[in-house]
């Protein structure tokens, strides 16, 4: 591995619309969120009661601190899972005063079933403790995806929403846009004297030669342009609709799985553990499995081999492995 000299160590290239991964300093802050719904001798008659419907990630908490009249009726409490499995304790006593853990994501029910031959009275609190983690994101595109109107912004917030969509639903992180798509002129990739579908390929005689320092000044470089419009606290991520490509010209090159790698295009780039993106509308992939890719990067996924979202050559979409999950969720 090489440490570039603003610290961010390279790992993995995937060729042409594949994606390649940085190490950065970066990651969640959580923002546990608590729910207290309140009853007060709230009426209940015989069957089947919902306190709340919510989304829940494994580990998130339903606490019961209530009591019913009359306290001789039997009543189950606790929470239904997404597959319609209602794990629950029987109170046989007037009393409903223990917590229950959300084992998967998805939404749940939290319940209360009266099985009595009459109504009862609750009283007290059910609290649900929020463990998803929020992230704010921005998109920043130039000239050669699209002219700054209203149409495009509408377009990549759409694939931004099924992109990121899978996160909340899999994993509880919330990417969060509010409106902040805009066009720039710093992602000046299309400046470059090649074609936008063409890329800079040292391995085929095709580097311009005009930069001594093509891992930081070539026009096109995925590693230049993720280091443009940076934020500490936000996601940013940059469409461009010219290729990318990423050339290295240092003395000790990194290495794709054994092999030495001049020169290769690539579909998109993300930082490992950090906030930064770029991905091209000329890889072969939708934008959205793109954007999905190197935002799992962010998330501490690195590249791998099985059916996966963090393996382009698959371009699966809200589909993540075993191990992708389990650093995804060690990072939340």
């Amino acid at each position: 591995m090489q440490t570039r000299t603003f610290k961010k160590t390279l790992s993995l290239v995937l060729i042409f619309s594949l994606a390649f991964t940085i190490m950065n300093i970066g990651g969640f802050i959580p923002q546990a969120e608590a729910t207290t719904y309140t009853y007060s001798s709230t009426y209940i008659p015989v069957g089947t009661h919902t306190v709340a419907t919510r989304y829940m990630t494994g580990g998130d908490t339903v606490k019961f601190n209530m009591t019913y009249t009359p306290p001789n009726m039997t009543v189950n409490y606790g929470i239904v899972s997404p597959s319609g499995s209602f794990t629950y304790v029987t109170s046989l006593s007037g009393s409903m005063t223990l917590s229950f853990t959300a084992q998967q994501a998805g939404q749940h029910t939290i319940r209360i079933m009266n099985n009595g031959s009459s109504p009862i009275y609750v009283s007290g609190t059910c609290t649900y403790s929020d463990n998803r983690v929020y992230r704010s994101a921005r998109i920043r595109y130039d000239a050669s995806y699209g002219p700054s109107n209203s149409a495009v912004i509408s377009g990549l917030t759409a694939q931004f929403n099924s992109a990121t969509s899978g996160f909340e639903s899999t994993f509880g992180i919330v990417f969060s846009l509010n409106g902040d798509v805009e066009q720039t002129t710093a992602l000046n990739g299309s400046t470059c004297r090649l074609a936008d579908n063409l890329f800079c390929n040292a391995d085929n005689g095709t580097a311009c030669g005009v930069d001594a320092n093509c891992n930081t000044n070539h026009i096109k470089s995925a590693a230049r342009l993720i280091g443009l419009l940076p934020s500490p606290s936000i996601n940013t991520i940059r469409v461009v609709g010219h290729a990318i490509c990423w050339y290295d010209t240092r003395t000790s090159p990194y290495e794709h799985f054994g092999t030495t790698v001049t020169g290769s295009r690539l579909g998109g780039l993300g930082s490992l553990r950090g906030r930064d993106t770029i991905v091209t509308s000329r890889a072969a992939s939708t934008l959205p499995t793109l954007i999905q890719h190197e935002l799992s990067h962010n998330l501490g996924a690195t590249d791998c081999t099985n059916p996966c979202a963090v393996n382009a050559n698959y371009f699966i979409l809200d589909k993540w492995c075993t191990t992708c999950t389990n650093s995804i969720l060690s990072n939340k």
